[in-house]
Order: C-alpha cells, then structure tokens, then sequence
C-alpha cells in the first residue's frame, strides 16, 4: 500500500507542472483546475478499474451509452479532468533537477520513455514513509 501523503506529492508536482507549463510557453491551459490529493487518489483508482475491465479507448468510460459508459467513473470525476490530470501528471520537480550528466539529472524529461523515473520516485517516497 502506498502513504497517503505520496498523492499529495504527486497533486503538488502536477500542479507545478502545469505551471511551468504555462509559463514557458506563455500560454496557461485554460481547462486546468489544480489538483489535489483526493483527485490523486480517484485517478489512480480509475486507472485500476480500467486495468480490470478494459475498454478500446478511454473516452469510452465517460459514455453516454448504458451499455458501455461507467456511472461510476462519471461520479469520480469528469472525463475532461482525467484527460488534464493525465497531461500534467509529473513526479520530480524540474526547478531542483540537475544538470544534464548529473546524479540530480532525470532522463525523463528529454526521452519521452524512460519507465525507471516513476519508479524511482515511488521506491524513494515508500522507503523514507517507513
């Protein structure tokens, strides 16, 4: 089980993400609303239901349709927040990373897969909550 207190790291980055964002290329998302540990949480939780039952495209779980749309995940938060908060979501702050080459330097932010980072951050947020 992952610490509470690991979501509210998340909202934070993500939130300071999004700012970054915006100012760096002076245009602020205008469909953000910053986020916060409770929504953390929801978000993750609907990606472990979409892992249960899956669906061909995530659009699908917001539907209209009774027969394929999940009340629920319309219930936890709008489709269009799902979509932002997955945009936005980041686990490292880029104002306290390092240079390119240094232990501080996270290769995520210039290779678009690197699959360790998050991993990284959980393992070193799991280990100091014990």
């Amino acid at each position: 089980m992952l610490p509470t207190a690991i979501f509210g790291k998340i909202a934070e980055e993500a939130n300071r993400y999004a700012q970054q964002t915006a100012e760096r290329t002076g245009q602020p998302d205008a469909d953000w609303t910053p986020t916060n540990e409770r929504e953390v949480k929801a978000y993750f939780g609907l990606w472990i239901l979409m892992g249960i039952n899956q669906l061909p495209d995530i659009h699908m779980y917001w539907s209209d349709n009774k027969y394929i749309g999940h009340q629920g995940f319309k219930e936890c938060m709008t489709r269009n927040t799902f979509i932002k908060l997955s945009q936005h979501l980041h686990l490292n702050n880029n104002t306290t990373q390092g240079p390119p080459g240094s232990p501080l330097y996270d290769k995520s932010s210039t290779q678009a897969i690197n699959s360790l980072t998050p991993v990284h951050f959980l393992l070193v947020h799991v280990d100091s909550s014990s």
